[in-house]
């Protein structure tokens, strides 16, 4: 194997490791209810919680 073919081996590889970075750095958005179904510990740091304004709602709270 020559050094050309190595480093472009070695580009290729960096550019599918920093691809796979990207997606995985990609939030996921789940509702307050859902929330409450897992540890907020077991969560992942990218995690967006949506507060679900229905139950402020029925609960006698409005934001409005």
């Amino acid at each position: 194997m020559n050094l050309y073919t190595m480093r472009t081996q070695k580009k290729k590889l960096e550019q599918l490791l920093k691809k796979r970075e990207r997606q995985k750095a990609k939030p996921v958005f789940i509702t307050d209810r859902e929330a409450r179904e897992f540890d907020f510990d077991s969560l992942p740091s990218d995690t967006v919680i949506i507060i679900d304004d229905i139950l402020e709602e029925e609960n006698g709270y409005d934001n409005n």
